[in-house]
């Protein structure tokens, strides 16, 4: 929000109903196409919501995922309900992709979205170049 304006009601206004995807998107369109940012923070920012959109598809595959129940070395099975390869020949079924993941693997992705929260939330207020 404050990417677009620093008066809070008009970024509130136009990212209200934003998914956090398209969030990312826009900012890195305004960080991008920024005439105040730096270089350096221009590509740090970059980065971080690169890190951001990938952390994000990671948890979403698990959250909207359907668990199994699977389990192979203590780790429970999360199929993804997009079909992998594309759709299946004739005659046959499709595959789902499957990972399979256990307490701290989730621990771990739940950190992942939280050192990724912070740290964006460190460029919140870029420095003027």
């Amino acid at each position: 929000m404050p990417l677009i304006n620093s008066d809070f009601e008009i970024g509130y206004a136009v990212t209200a109903n934003m998914s956090a995807s398209s969030m990312i998107q826009l900012a890195k369109k305004l960080v991008s196409e920024s005439k105040t940012v730096s270089d350096q923070d221009r590509a740090e920012a970059l980065a971080l919501l690169a890190e951001a959109k990938a952390a994000l598809e990671q948890r979403n595959k698990i959250l909207h995922a359907t668990v199994g129940d699977s389990m192979f070395e203590g780790k429970m099975a999360f199929y993804n309900s997009r079909r992998k390869n594309g759709p299946a020949a004739a005659g046959q079924q499709p595959q789902v992709e499957a990972a399979f993941h256990g307490a701290k693997d989730l621990d771990e992705i739940g950190a992942r979205l939280f050192r990724v929260s912070e740290d964006l939330w460190g460029y919140v207020h870029l420095p003027p170049q």
